[in-house]
């Protein structure tokens, strides 16, 4: 039977992975939204859901514990997907990512 601490560290590290993938999946909606033609269907549709995984990512990474490296690699693709983001006209407040 695993032990509490076991159970919590494999939370936070599925969470992580979780995280991660949100990031990469929201990369991957947000490079289909920049190849559709602007206004349609297709292009709102991807930009949203890049949108809430940059969103979901932000939220759920600030209740996670997660180790310097990993906050790290979140924080990143954060920021790559932010900018892939703006770059589809998407506004961010000004500090939404806090920095280490």
């Amino acid at each position: 039977m695993p032990q509490p601490l076991d159970s919590f560290e494999t939370n936070n590290r599925l969470r992580f992975e979780a995280l991660m993938t949100d990031s990469r999946v929201g990369l991957t909606f947000a490079d289909l939204a920049s190849k559709a033609e602007a206004g349609s269907d297709k292009r709102i549709r991807n930009q949203a859901n890049a949108r809430k995984a940059y969103d979901t990512v932000l939220n759920v990474s600030g209740t996670t514990s997660l180790s310097a490296l990993e906050r790290q690699e979140v924080a990143e693709g954060l920021e790559r997907l932010k900018a892939a983001l703006e770059a589809l006209g998407e506004r961010f407040p000004q500090s939404d990512i806090e920095p280490e």
